[in-house]
Parts: structure tokens; C-alpha cells; sequence
């Protein structure tokens, strides 16, 4: 089943929760039913895979969003899966940098607050849902940028202007999301 929705354009991620036994189970699955958390993709698309993957082979299906397939027979059916909860992430970072030079490849561009978000949001969009949030990993997406010749902080946090360096836990229902609009740089100049 995971691999089939992996398949699919625009899934980044997918997590499969079955429960083989006659009670509902700790995540809230019910009895002999599976649910796919699932990053991205067009959910009518997910609709009719899971139908064709788990709903005919007589697999009830479970989760916070809720559609409907139509089998091959005209026949409709209800399936489910579910969208991870999205934990927004706020980013603040103050580096020292190489002084812009024009004939020097290794300054910090005149763009380089720009490519410091971009570079973290593109960490933060490949990471998969339930993973935590790490100052450390944060930071070395900063110091892949040209010129940053040191990174002397990076808050995270879960609200406007972190002040703390402390990991977020992300449960395996949830996704941390990073965005440029919710990311602070702070630079000053610096000596190699």
C-alpha cells in the first residue's frame, strides 16, 4: 500500500497504521482497518488508489479526510485516509558573514538573508512527517550558504521570535512546516 501511494504525483510521504486485532488500537484505528498518513498528492487520486489497494480487497479504511471512489462497476464507496497535522515553524538565525566582494566567489551574496530561508525551508520541506525539529540541523542548512562563516544562533520554536535552541518534538501524526515568512536572519560582518 505504501509504496503504491509513494507512486503517486505529488506524495512526499506516507505512513501506514494497520490494526490486525478486534478493538480499536492506541492511534484511534479501528478494529481490521488500515489508515495512510499521507504528505501531498491529490487527494481524489489517493481516493481511488486506496479503493483499488485496501477498499476491494475488503479493508476498511480510517482517517481525517473522507471521499468518495467509484468502483468499476459504477458502484460508490467511501474511503478514507489522513493529512498530517502541520506544526507551523519559527526560525531564528544570526550568523557572521564574509563582507560582500564583488570579485570574490566565497562573500555572502548581496541575496544571502534570501538563500538562508530558502535553504531551510528546502531541508524543512524534505523531511518526513513525525520527524523532530533540531536547532543543529537548521543551522547547517545556513552554513551551506556562501560567505557564513559561523552560525552564533539558531532559535526554533512553535510561535513568533523563539529564543530557545530546545528540539520540537513532531509526533508521528504531525509534519513541522517551515516557511521564508516565519524565518528572522541576522547578520553581521566577520573575519575569516
Amino acid at each position: 500500500i505504501r509504496q503504491t501511494l509513494l507512486r503517486l504525483a505529488g506524495v512526499t510521504s506516507v505512513a501506514v497504521f494497520m490494526n490486525l486485532t478486534d478493538a480499536v488500537d492506541g492511534d484511534g484505528v479501528p478494529p481490521h482497518a488500515v489508515e495512510c498518513l499521507i504528505a501531498g498528492g491529490d487527494d481524489q487520486l489517493i481516493f481511488d488508489t486506496l479503493l483499488a489497494s485496501c477498499v476491494a480487497a475488503g479493508i476498511p479504511t480510517h482517517g481525517n479526510t473522507s471521499g468518495t471512489s467509484t468502483d468499476s462497476e459504477g458502484v460508490d464507496w467511501t474511503v478514507k485516509f489522513s493529512r498530517a497535522e502541520e506544526v507551523p515553524i519559527w526560525v531564528k538565525v544570526t550568523l557572521l558573514k564574509l563582507a560582500h566582494e564583488d570579485a570574490d566567489p566565497d562573500t555572502y551574496p548581496t541575496d544571502g538573508d534570501d538563500e538562508v530561508k530558502d535553504a531551510i525551508v528546502a531541508y524543512g520541506d524534505s523531511r518526513p512527517t513525525g520527524w523532530d525539529v533540531r536547532s543543529s540541523k537548521v543551522a547547517a542548512q545556513v552554513n551551506g550558504v556562501a560567505g557564513v562563516l559561523e552560525v552564533t544562533a539558531c532559535y526554533i520554536g512553535t510561535a513568533p521570535a523563539p529564543v530557545t535552541s530546545t528540539t520540537i518534538t513532531i509526533s508521528t501524526r504531525q509534519r513541522a512546516v517551515f516557511d521564508t515568512s516565519r524565518i528572522t536572519v541576522t547578520t553581521s560582518d566577520g573575519t575569516p
